[in-house]
């Protein structure tokens, strides 16, 4: 045991001086009564909130704030449209007060929301707001195909009929 903490002493010794050759900060014999656990929970709930929306990584790297002053270049042109909820919020829906102070850009999409509070949630989290709501662009002209099957006199061709109007 002795000889396996002074090889683990000789390692940590070297292991610091590489780092402090590398410009790295080490902080020699930490002398406290504070346990690994309570340092383990600190360090956990300090990490809570970028750990909580992790799985928003990549869609957050998507989403940008937009100046008021940019909002109407981004209108004006042919790339980038107003989300399904016009110029209400996609969190408070039925808000009256209509914006475009706060505007994000959001998968070519432009969403006005209300204040700052819901500009930095939306920021956060945006596929939680936008989830299952425009899996296609509205401005687009799609025409979904289909391919009906069954048995004669089945009703294919009927059921053909009604889809197609």
């Amino acid at each position: 045991m002795r000889e396996l903490l002074d090889k683990d002493t000789a390692f940590l010794e070297e292991f610091a001086d590489k780092l402090k050759e590398n410009g790295v900060q080490v902080i020699d014999n930490i002398q406290t009564d504070i346990s690994a656990d309570y340092v383990h929970i600190k360090i956990l709930d300090k990490l809570k909130s970028r750990m909580s929306f992790r799985k928003d990584l990549i869609e957050r790297e998507q989403a940008q704030e937009l100046l008021s002053k940019d909002v109407k270049f981004y209108e004006e042109s042919f790339t980038w449209k107003h989300s399904k909820f016009g110029l209400s919020s996609p969190i408070t829906q039925f808000n009256p007060r209509k914006t475009k102070q706060f505007t994000v850009l959001y998968r070519e999409r432009l969403y006005f929301l209300g204040n700052q509070d819901e500009k930095e949630n939306f920021l956060a989290q945006p596929s939680k707001y936008t989830i299952g709501c425009e899996p296609v662009p509205q401005d687009l002209t799609y025409r979904p195909t289909a391919c009906v099957m069954g048995l004669p006199a089945s009703g294919k061709s009927a059921l053909c009929e009604i889809i197609s109007q």
